[in-house]
């Protein structure tokens, strides 16, 4: 079984090929020069706060290779900051007991557009995605089955229990 795990940094998963451009990378590739795997030879490829940091023509061209690699039934899970949730958590205040303020050291952010700008940009984001953009994407990728997945909980359980953000949008799309 074959087990993609793409913008690793320094979180390695055991029994996963672990990949990335630096860190403790198995394999040190940029991705958007394509994935060095077969076609149809992937069984799952998981990344987490990864492709937020592609142009959006860059995520779509990044998807395209994830549908090539995973073989028919394969199934990619994205995990991703979600726009909608941090516009909400702008819009109620709720930002100051967000996870990321407290865990990335942000407790001196003054006030809701701050972080607002901070949550778009920092970290070299270039596309912050929502549901409808983020399904959009994996449909142009040529994914027709996503699902919408909790944190943590998949059908496979080879997916299962992946995600360390708490604050994220997760995605499961199935090659058909």
């Amino acid at each position: 079984m074959v087990k993609l795990h793409i913008g690793c940094g320094e979180r390695r998963l055991p029994g996963w090929i672990n990949i990335d451009t630096n860190g403790q990378a198995d394999l040190k590739i940029d991705v958007r020069d394509g994935l060095p795997f077969p076609s149809d030879s992937v069984d799952f490829i998981f990344h987490e706060h990864f492709i937020e940091h592609l142009s959006r023509d860059e995520g779509i061209a990044f998807i395209r290779e994830v549908h090539r690699v995973l073989k028919p039934g394969g199934v990619l899970r994205t995990a991703a900051p979600d726009l909608e949730e941090i516009v909400g958590q702008y819009r109620t205040g709720a930002w100051r007991d967000a996870e990321w303020i407290t865990r990335f050291g942000y407790a001196w952010i003054p006030n809701g557009c701050v972080m607002l700008n901070v949550a778009l940009r920092e970290w070299g984001h270039k596309h912050v995605y929502d549901l409808e953009d983020l399904t959009a994407v994996l449909n142009l990728g040529g994914f027709r089955v996503t699902r919408k997945k909790t944190i943590g909980v998949s059908d496979y359980p080879e997916l299962s229990n992946l995600e360390h953000r708490q604050d994220s949008l997760v995605v499961e799309a199935v090659k058909d």
